[in-house]
This record gives C-alpha cells, structure tokens and sequence, in this order.
C-alpha cells in the first residue's frame, strides 16, 4: 500500500502526463477523456466497462467482426483513456486484456503512464496479436527497448537518455 503522500505524488505524475498529452495534441480539448486508475482486477474491470458503456451510448455497440473494430475518425465523438501502471497491470491479466484491448483500440488515444518496459512490450504486443496490426513503437531510452523490439517498427530518438533505443531499433532519429 502506498502512503498518502506518495499516492498524490502518482496523481501529480499522472495529471504532468496528461497536460503534456494536451500540449502536443494527443488529447484534444472536444475529446471525453477517461482516467482509469484502480487498486484491483475488479475495480479495473468496472472501470473499463464503464468506459466502453460510456462509448456505446455515444457511437452504438462495437462490431462483432474483429477486424471491424477499431477507431473510426470520422465517428461523433473521440475518446482518449489515461491509465496508470498499477491499472495497467490489472488490464494486462487474462481475464481483463480483451476488454482492455476493446476499450484502447476504440479511442483515439490511450495515454500509460508509470508503466514499466514489459507493461509497454505486452500493451505492443495485445495490440499486435489481438487485432493482427502491424505496430510502431518510439522510444528515447533502454526504458523502451523491449517495447522497441515488440514493435514490428521500432524508431528509437537519439538524445539525452542515451542510445540503448537507438541500437535496439528498426530506424533512428535525433532528438
């Protein structure tokens, strides 16, 4: 269990994410944002329907068809979820990682924040294996390796962090 204090440390942490994602456009100011954070399986699972419930009384069900789903850009609304590590560890058990990969793959944006380098490879790799797409991962340092490698495209940044990413890599880039 976490002390108080650093329980606020992880929101702040979250809420610098989440203002960075507006700044550089990957979360618009006309898009329902939802913030999934729990401390269980259970309540990452009531979290996660209630943001796909949320989805279907604006957009309608999902298609049955696999290959159908997805977002729609051109759709009524957009959505974006911001998760956190502790949830997303949650959302990655077997149990929960195809409603997860629903709710992600319906939005235009998903935001992890505080996630670990195997959370990055496996959220690379639901997406990969779950809807058969091809993915692209960038990162800036070893913390992004295994996603990096997950990837069927990896970019790795040159720049401050080091070149772990660069070398690990499809494509190279400087900062």
């Amino acid at each position: 269990r976490y002390a108080p204090h650093s329980s606020l440390l992880a929101r702040g942490y979250m809420l610098m994410r989440v203002m960075k994602a507006y700044s550089c456009n990957l979360l618009k100011n006309d898009m329902e944002v939802m913030i999934l954070s729990a401390d269980t399986l259970d309540g990452t699972r009531m979290q996660i329907e209630g943001g796909l419930n949320k989805m279907a009384s604006v957009l309608g069900p999902p298609s049955i068809a696999l290959k159908d789903r997805g977002f729609l850009p051109n759709a009524k609304a957009s959505f974006a979820v911001v998760i956190d590590g502790d949830t997303l560890r949650h959302a990655l058990n077997p149990a929960l990682k195809e409603l997860f990969l629903t709710l992600g793959t319906q939005c235009e944006t998903v935001v992890c924040c505080r996630v670990s380098p195997a959370q990055k490879a496996l959220t690379v790799k639901l997406v990969k294996e779950g809807r058969n797409a091809m993915t692209l991962s960038i990162g800036d340092g070893a913390n992004d390796v295994a996603m990096i490698q997950e990837a069927d495209v990896g970019v790795g940044i040159a720049g401050v962090e080091g070149r772990q990413a660069v070398m690990s890599s499809d494509y190279a880039i400087a900062q």
